[in-house]
């Protein structure tokens, strides 16, 4: 029974498993902020691109 704990305790998949988990959520949570930052810089530049045309018309 102790040779089987010990075993137990020296594998290390879990840990694998948990690190890429939290890899994974932070490259998520970078992209997610930089799409919500792109979408409002492009709200803008279409914004100056539509006054640039209603003002050529």
């Amino acid at each position: 029974m102790r040779q089987q704990f010990q075993t137990f305790c020296e594998i290390d998949d879990g840990a694998t498993v948990i690190e890429y988990a939290i890899l994974a959520s932070l490259v998520a949570v970078g992209a997610f902020a930089a799409i919500v930052n792109l979408g409002d810089v492009l709200e803008a530049l279409f914004g100056v691109v539509v006054s640039g045309v209603t003002n050529a018309i």
